[in-house]
């Protein structure tokens, strides 16, 4: 059954969310709206005020659920976004009510919960994958939407089956490498089949077109994920010369590696690791922590809430993952002015380049980790040049920028044919 509620307000980095102050009425039924300005002003961004009226779209965005990670933070912001410039958004979850919600929703935002993410088992698996089918395709279509935008790979495949015939205008986001992504067979297929449905299929980064046939490539958008300047809310006691890394602690962040550079630096310097996140393999790196003697210096803390003080504790940043989209905690490091080191993938390299704003090492490459950890604690100088050339970044990668593009994405769905076949 559908569980329709207006969007609720789930604890954020630092709390609940805050709506932004709300443009003023221009009239009946227009709404000024304020687009950034390209001129500066002293140096400060100019915001100019524009009477045109924006014409309200009814964007529905699916995703899986709002549980941590970087998809879930963009597909929560986006909404809100897009509500704040006067479209109508409901965000349409796979999962129930029931799961953790870890990202504010703009309370003007409808959610609604298809609840389709139940275990089924023997006979039950056919019928039921219909029965999942049917919920997606009826909440789509109570939805009525001009623009559909879906997040990440099985969302984008299941919801695409679903809305079979209904030629919606649709958007299929994905956000790592699908060369490297251990996606199963049949679902890999499934995308090939499914993904040329979409009018547009969104990546993070120039580097991940290559990734995708290039008979597609009309059909690609690139959109980064925007970039946040986080605000300690708090403080939190770090001892001196603290490495931290901001990740789930699954396989794909490579944290194992991680603490096989770390015990190598750890011989000569006092240095400590903070693994801060949550995932199954806890327990796993704990142990490797402590049979290579740096259990002492290495600490999980588990999901971190107010991750921007824990930036400002900290003396650098590293990102050891195998393959990543674009990585949310590397670039709101970088905007916090830390000096990262960050493994080769397509969208760590989007944001670092070598030498000038962060250092990038091989992948997999424990010794060469481990050194570029070592030049950042033994050359506070160079550190300190990286960190302040890391910061640029966020600028070109501002919400507002990332916002004009989801909009223009928006206004090109809308302006498809059969935009308003679900009404």
């Amino acid at each position: 059954m559908l569980k329709w509620t207006s969007g609720t307000g789930s604890s954020g980095s630092c709390g609940a969310y805050a709506r932004s102050s709300s443009p003023a009425r221009a009239g009946p039924n227009r709404r000024t709206w304020w687009p950034l300005s390209a001129r500066a002003n002293k140096g400060a961004r100019t915001v100019t005020p524009c009477a045109t009226p924006i014409p309200q779209r009814r964007v529905t965005i699916a995703i899986a659920d709002l549980r941590r990670g970087g998809a879930q933070r963009v597909a929560a912001w986006l909404a809100g976004a897009l509500v704040e410039r006067g479209h109508a958004v409901t965000l349409l979850l796979l999962g129930g009510p029931e799961q953790e919600q870890a990202f504010a929703v703009h309370p003007e935002v409808r959610l609604v919960h298809a609840d389709i993410l139940w275990f089924s088992r023997g006979l039950r698996r056919l019928p039921d994958f219909f029965l999942r089918l049917a919920h997606i395709r009826r909440a789509v279509r109570e939805s009525q939407p001009q623009a559909l935008l879906c997040f990440l790979d099985f969302v984008n495949v299941r919801v695409l089956t679903a809305c079979l015939g209904l030629c919606l205008p649709t958007a299929v986001c994905e956000r790592i490498d699908p060369r490297l992504d251990p996606l199963p067979l049949v679902w890999r297929a499934a995308r090939r089949l499914l993904y040329p449905l979409a009018q547009a299929l969104v990546i993070q980064t120039e580097g991940l077109r290559a990734a995708w046939p290039a008979r597609w490539n009309p059909r690609l958008r690139i959109i980064s994920n925007p970039v946040r300047r986080l605000k300690a809310c708090g403080s939190v006691a770090l001892p001196p010369h603290t490495i931290l890394s901001v990740a789930r602690l699954d396989t794909q962040k490579g944290l194992n590696l991680l603490i096989r550079a770390f015990a190598h630096i750890a011989k000569e310097q006092n240095a400590h690791l903070v693994l801060a996140g949550s995932g199954p393999l806890r327990d796993e790196l704990s142990a490797l922590a402590a049979s290579l003697g740096v259990g002492e210096r290495v600490q999980l803390p588990g999901a971190i809430e107010d991750v921007g003080a824990w930036l400002e504790a900290a003396e650098i940043f590293v990102l050891s993952s195998h393959y990543e989209g674009q990585p949310n905690a590397l670039a709101e490091a970088m905007a916090a002015g830390l000096p990262v080191v960050t493994t080769d993938t397509p969208g760590a390299r989007s944001l670092v380049r070598h030498g000038e704003n962060g250092l990038v090492v091989p992948r997999g490459d424990v010794a060469a980790l481990a050194s570029a950890m070592r030049t950042l604690l033994t050359e506070p100088d160079k550190a300190a040049a990286l960190g302040r050339a890391a910061q640029d970044m966020a600028t070109e990668l501002s919400e507002e920028c990332i916002l004009g593009q989801w909009t223009a994405l928006v206004e090109e769905l809308a302006g498809q044919p059969g935009a308003d076949s679900g009404s």
